[in-house]
């Protein structure tokens, strides 16, 4: 075990992997000194000007970054973990979540982000 993963052995603890590939890593982990569940994920270093930027947000339905960390060429970050909920609602309440995801959506564009990827199954990523 290198010290980086020892670092993150003893600062996290996983709960559930969400998401393993080649690309991307994405994982549920319990933060040992922050007392909180949080999403951590590995993505391609490309992408660290991209959660820089959503660092500095002040938007409430963006997960708030709480480290990033570049190991081996990769970006680690670790988030805010928001539990994910089904769109099989009623009418009301779909259009209420849809204006909610607009008005994030606006935020980051106007930050030079484009998602790249809304889909149902990323509630969790």
């Amino acid at each position: 075990m290198n010290s980086f993963e020892r670092f993150l052995d003893s600062t996290f603890e996983l709960v559930d992997v969400l998401k393993s590939s080649e690309q991307s890593f994405v994982a549920l982990v319990y933060d040992k000194h922050a007392r909180r569940l949080c999403t951590l994920k590995r993505r391609s270093l490309h992408s660290l000007d991209i959660y820089r930027t959503l660092k500095n947000l002040a938007e409430p339905h963006v997960p708030e970054i709480y480290r990033l960390f570049e190991r081996d060429e990769q970006l680690v970050v670790v988030e805010e973990h928001i539990d994910g909920q089904t769109l099989a609602v009623d009418e009301n309440l779909a259009l209420e979540i849809l204006k909610q995801l607009c008005a994030c959506l606006a935020v980051i564009h106007e930050a030079d982000i484009v998602h790249r990827d809304i889909k149902p199954s990323n509630h969790a990523d």
